[in-house]
């Protein structure tokens, strides 16, 4: 990972041991394909797509990644959350069993896992609202977006799904407000565009308009 200080003119300048080493010793991972921070910024998570797992990083005052803990083999990903809090993060994964698959944030950045996660489909992204009650998840199986409530212990439950109106979900965002999610989508010309929906109070989601394209 490559790691950049920004100045107030816009400029970058490359941190000092930038790049910084995301496997240590003989880790199985391979092919860094996510990367999220906690909102504190100290810790953080990344996510590999060839060899399939996560693991932890502790994010020192001057920017700099270290390995904490041991990886964590899974099904490979990219599409990485964080919760507001900083405890938990969620994985989209697109390969093996597929599903959502999620990780305990440890004080120091390593990362245990949740259990089994939410199978059986293709995920491609996650999102999670600002008040850490529902994650959003892109299925390029069934071409929808799942809908899951967030419990105190991190565990997911499906709260149903909504189809996307083009073809297939690739990444989503909540807007700051939590009103809103975005989703990039594509159909089968490739055209790609972005469809928006209306976030309720119980992680209910409506179309606002037609995507753009």
């Amino acid at each position: 990972v490559a790691g950049f200080e920004s100045s107030p003119d816009g400029s970058l300048t490359t941190l000092a041991g930038s790049p910084f080493a995301t496997v240590t010793g003989s880790s199985p991972l391979e092919g860094i394909a996510g990367l999220a921070f906690t909102p504190d910024g100290t810790r953080a998570v990344a996510g590999y797509s060839s060899e399939g797992g996560v693991q932890g990083f502790s994010v020192s005052t001057a920017g700099a990644l270290a390995p904490v803990g041991s990886p964590l083999v899974s099904d490979p990903g990219e599409g990485l959350a964080v919760t507001p809090d900083g405890r938990f993060v969620y994985l989209a994964s697109f390969g093996g069993a597929g599903g959502i698959r999620g990780f305990a944030i440890a004080a120091d950045g390593s990362l245990s896992s949740l259990g089994s996660g939410f199978g059986g489909d293709r995920f491609g992204d996650v999102a999670i609202t600002p008040d850490g009650r529902h994650l959003f998840a892109g299925d390029s199986t069934t071409r929808e977006i799942a809908r899951f409530a967030i419990g105190a212990d991190g565990s997911l439950a499906l709260l149903g799904s909504v189809p996307v109106p083009v073809k297939e979900p690739r990444k989503l965002a909540v807007s700051p407000d939590g009103r809103f999610l975005f989703v990039a989508v594509t159909n089968e010309s490739t055209e790609s565009g972005v469809a928006s929906y209306a976030i309720g109070s119980d992680g209910s989601l409506q179309e606002v308009g037609e995507p753009a394209l």
